[in-house]
């Protein structure tokens, strides 16, 4: 058993029960099970809009044997591996910041063997707003999680974009796709919390399809390419970045247009991780200069530069291009990422601080919350069910392909959002499932939709 406590101002008491049985003190509580862990969530009042939460979380010691035990020793390796006792009770410690949120945040997507996007968002806010300092390896995480849920996210002055002076002009996706057409391989690059850099690669495949390209590369893609290429969706063990909706949609859309999947991330822990992907994306497709071989490769930030860094090491695409002697075109939608994304255009950026590393330079404004999934389809615009819900920011309104669901309630969904942030809900032919979600994971109602224009 572990208990976390910690203080909380103007907490929702919505889905919390009020108690006063123990020696009369009125306290609220809450109880839910995520996998095979029970969470005990109490607020104790303290003054005026400020209470103690008590999270009181036991394993479900059911199990039994060397099953359970791996488990437990699991947990306290990784989610709970930063806590101390005693003196040193208040000190977190993040030897590895970036691992330390992404274990926290993992143990709380997963709620009864359904995606839970509410939860890690709330306990990384929770986490971040006691910790004296800032923490950038933390806030990304959270910054991830929160643009899962379609909602903008704040950049700071070491992740904004670039708002120099630039030279811009609108181009269309025909017009970007003739520029590519021709390459044996096309690299674009993506900030992980922007979903709209991989709505754009969505919104190219029927036209690369057409002209050759056959295999669409993950960065964010785990070791799950078979299952993804069989069922042509993902679920919650596929990876990372493909909870993402907007990453599920790609792969949902690659596969209807008939692209291999492949995923690249280094899963070994290699010395040299550039150069594992590298050789992972060589290995799998097979390329070879010349051959009939074209991809396209979606990877993150720096990864599909064509330079050594400032550190004088190489890049996957670096090491990349040394090793096949094809020069990808390389694309990147990272530097002049605009903040807003109100108006679905992309433009070309020519600027004195678009270095040679990367061919082209785009500043992306397509809206993410978009539900792309795929060409040549006609969107109709349902009503949004569960009427009465509407201002809630504290319930989730997850849309799901109902055969995917019906397949594996571990699906990742075309969309979510929070009830509170919903805009007009435009939908391809077909059967839908829609759940409203708690923060905890549990199912407040479904509904089933069919559309049929």
């Amino acid at each position: 058993m572990y208990i976390l406590g910690y203080l909380i101002e103007d907490p929702s008491l919505t889905d919390y029960t009020r108690d006063t049985s123990i020696h009369g003190s009125t306290y609220y509580y809450k109880i839910y099970r995520n996998k095979e862990t029970v969470f005990s969530d109490i607020l104790v009042p303290l003054y005026t809009n400020t209470y103690l939460n008590i999270l009181d979380i036991k394993f479900d010691e059911t199990r039994e044997g060397p099953e359970f035990l791996a488990y437990i020793n699991k947990s306290i390796e990784t989610v709970f591996s930063s806590l101390k006792t005693g003196d040193k009770f208040d000190e977190l410690v993040f030897d590895d910041i970036y691992n330390t949120g992404l274990n926290i945040a993992d143990s709380c997507f997963e709620s009864n063997g359904e995606c839970n996007y509410l939860l890690p968002v709330d306990t990384l806010s929770a986490i971040i707003r006691n910790q004296e300092n800032s923490n950038i390896g933390l806030d990304q995480i959270f910054k991830t999680f929160t643009s899962f849920l379609g909602e903008p996210v704040a950049y700071t002055d070491s992740d904004q974009a670039k708002e120099e002076p630039v030279h811009r002009h609108k181009i269309t996706i025909d017009s970007l796709v003739d520029t590519i057409r021709d390459e044996q391989v096309v690299m674009f690059n993506e900030n992980h919390f922007a979903p709209q850099c991989r709505l754009l690669v969505n919104l190219m495949l029927d036209r690369l399809y057409e002209h050759g390209f056959r295999t669409l590369a993950l960065e964010g893609l785990a070791d799950d390419d078979d299952r993804v290429n069989s069922t042509g969706f993902p679920v919650m063990e596929s990876g990372f970045y493909t909870r993402d909706p907007n990453m599920a949609n790609l792969i949902r859309v690659a596969k209807m247009t008939g692209f291999r999947i492949i995923g690249y991330e280094d899963l070994k822990g290699s010395r040299n991780r550039q150069l594992a992907m590298a050789k992972n994306i060589i290995k799998k497709t097979r390329i070879k200069k010349g051959n009939d071989v074209k991809i396209a490769v979606l990877g993150g930030f720096g990864n599909i530069g064509e330079d050594i860094d400032d550190q004088d090491r190489g890049t996957m695409g670096f090491y990349f291009k040394e090793r096949t002697k094809i020069d990808p075109l390389t694309i990147n939608q990272t530097k002049f990422l605009p903040r807003t994304f109100d108006d679905d255009r992309i433009e070309i950026v020519e600027s004195s601080d678009a270095d040679d590393n990367f061919d082209i330079y785009i500043a992306n404004f397509l809206n993410p919350r978009r539900i792309f999934l795929g060409a040549d389809l006609a969107y109709t615009e349902v009503d949004i069910p569960f009427k009465g819900y509407e201002n809630r920011k504290d319930l989730g309104f997850y849309v799901y392909k109902k055969e995917e669901y019906i397949l594996d309630r571990g699906a990742i969904p075309i969309s979510v959002s929070y009830m509170s942030n919903q805009i007009p809900l435009k939908l391809p032919d077909g059967e839908y499932t829609c759940i409203l979600k708690n923060t905890s994971g549990e199912v407040i109602e479904k509904q089933d939709i069919v559309v049929n224009q």
